[in-house]
């Protein structure tokens, strides 16, 4: 072990190598015996202790085969608050801090970015959260928040998602996931946007092979049946018809489970630059044309008539025909 400062004893043996060479012979059951040297610098036998005093006491660590101030680390302690830190100029005038530990929290910081927290975990009496900070983040909101510290009485766990504006390079919250008290989740998405609908979610399917024309995604629903948990009970399936970046065209369906069948009750495509639609497994087809009311004929039954008009303004009304 190697010493700060070392003071020269007896012999030319130098104090600091006498003492732990002291210890080192004694029975780990005798009577502590504790020597202050060089700034504070103690060695304690009971069990083996080491103990640094100082109002900044430290711990360096110097690489002898590297050119200073690579290679110069140390651990320290100041203002209650014990850091790792990595020399920047020799005889660390200068350092740039990877780790911070305070009575309160933890943080780790970007090696790229001197300062920059990219890990933060925090306590007290009413909070316990972890922020993890994205690369132009320092500050609170971080990047990624995660929380016990209820802000209503039904949400008690957070995930919150974080971003820097890119107009007036101030770091806002946009969204994120809650967990009520009884485990439902929340995924929203805080916009300055009143009056125009703004994405919430992505569920997307991206492959490390070559996209193609079916290529899709699966929203699965779940639900426990009476002997098994996450029982598929629905699905919501989007893919391409058409995979070809330029000429793309999606098909959304929903289906249902009968045991392990797949029952597709609704499909919706694009088909050309118009919506199809269809019912029961039937392929989707494009809307009708509307259908003319029934006029002419040698006889006329008006209550036929009367019944294919209900009939048709109710296609009408809901798309069916134009």
């Amino acid at each position: 072990m190697a010493l700060a400062q070392e003071q020269t004893g007896a012999g030319g043996r130098t104090l600091g190598r006498q003492l732990l060479r002291d210890l080192d012979e004694r029975p780990s059951g005798q009577q502590a015996m504790r020597t202050a040297l060089a700034q504070g610098f103690s060695v304690e036998r009971r069990e083996p202790i080491v103990t640094i005093y100082g109002s900044a006491p430290q711990l360096r660590f110097i690489e002898t085969d590297q050119v200073r101030p690579i290679g110069e680390w140390r651990w320290r302690l100041l203002d209650d608050a014990y850091s790792l830190e990595r020399s920047l100029t020799s005889g660390f005038a200068t350092v740039q801090t990877y780790f911070v530990a305070t009575a309160t929290n933890v943080q780790v910081y970007s090696p790229l970015t001197t300062g920059v927290a990219i890990l933060r975990g925090a306590a007290s009496d009413s909070n316990a959260s972890i922020q993890v900070y994205g690369n132009a983040h320092a500050t609170l909101p971080g990047a990624i928040e995660i929380t016990t510290a209820p802000t209503s009485s039904t949400t008690i766990r957070k995930v919150f998602f974080d971003r820097l504006a890119a107009d007036a390079m101030l770091m806002e919250n946009i969204g994120g996931i809650e967990w009520g008290t009884l485990g439902t989740p929340r995924w929203f998405n805080n916009t300055a946007t009143g009056n125009a609908i703004v994405e919430a979610m992505v569920v997307a399917h991206n492959t490390t092979g070559t996209p193609a024309d079916g290529i899709g995604v699966r929203l699965t629903l779940a639900v426990e049946s009476t002997t098994t948990t996450f029982r598929d009970a629905g699905y919501i399936d989007t893919s391409w018809v058409t995979a070809a970046d330029l000429t793309r065209a999606s098909r959304m369906s929903l289906s249902v489970l009968s045991v392990a069948v797949v029952l597709e009750c609704i499909r919706m495509e694009s088909i050309a630059t118009a919506a199809g639609l269809g019912f029961y497994g039937v392929a989707a087809v494009a809307r009708a044309a509307a259908i003319s009311a029934p006029t002419g004929g040698a006889t006329v039954d008006a209550e036929a008539r009367t019944a294919i008009n209900s009939i048709r303004t109710a296609l009408t009304n809901i798309g069916v025909t134009s």
